[in-house]
């Protein structure tokens, strides 16, 4: 795993603030409605369409030579450029795979794809994985959806791949001082990512949907409350 990370930061100003009032609306603890919350947020991130499980048909395409058949599924890639000592390489080169290669460029671009593309199907699912852990490092209460299968099945079989460079911790007591905090370092090990920036957007969007509700009466409505808020209202 690479150690470089992207740094994604979040404003959560607005969500302290639904927090609070939810607090309000309920009673209870400070703890019961931040956990309930924060379990909302990483199945809501983790069942995103835009938080991409790898697509195995793509990724075969996007790196396997044209029409080379790779578990089934068939390669895309058109081209391949080999610096200058690779595999023999004289000077810099760009091969068009449709054509005939010496054997030696071919098994050495077929070596490398062939490679990259397994850590992609060994990867598949991480990116949702990483949030399923995440709750699951926290022991938070289960979602009203739960999390997507995909990222079940990546823990269950490859959680050594993420454990660590995936991190989250509670701090303080059971008042204004409990805090979670939630880290990954993965964004520059998934190509195929986006998990930082939805769940940014699925933060942005509780807090914008609590405002309508409360402009609308809404939360007045104990079923509509209930459903909004499963785990805090159910």
């Amino acid at each position: 795993m690479s150690n470089n990370f992207v740094t994604q930061r979040i404003d959560i100003t607005g969500w302290n603030a639904v927090v609070k009032e939810l607090r309000k609306i309920k009673g209870g603890t400070y703890k019961e409605i931040l956990n309930a919350e924060c379990a909302e947020i990483l199945s809501q991130t983790a069942n995103r369409k835009s938080t991409k499980v790898a697509d195995k048909n793509k990724i075969v395409g996007r790196h396997r030579p044209v029409n080379t058949f790779f578990l089934g599924y068939s390669g895309k890639k058109e081209a391949y450029t080999m610096k200058q000592g690779q595999a023999g390489v004289t000077k810099q080169t760009t091969y068009y795979l449709h054509h005939k290669l010496p054997n030696a460029v071919w098994n050495y671009i077929d070596a490398r794809t062939k490679k990259h593309t397994q850590e992609k199907f060994g990867n598949y699912g991480l990116n949702k994985g990483q949030f399923y852990l995440m709750s699951k490092l926290i022991n938070l209460p289960k979602p009203k959806k739960g999390f997507p299968q995909e990222a079940e099945r990546f823990l269950s079989l490859r959680k050594s791949r993420i454990a660590g460079n995936v991190f989250a911790h509670t701090r303080g007591k059971n008042d204004k001082k409990y805090t979670i905090e939630v880290e990954s370092k993965l964004s520059k090990v998934i190509s195929y990512a986006g998990g930082a920036k939805n769940f940014k957007s699925v933060m942005k969007g509780r807090v914008r949907k609590f405002e309508q509700a409360l402009a609308k009466g809404v939360l007045q409505d104990i079923k509509k409350r209930t459903r909004a808020y499963p785990l805090i209202f159910g």
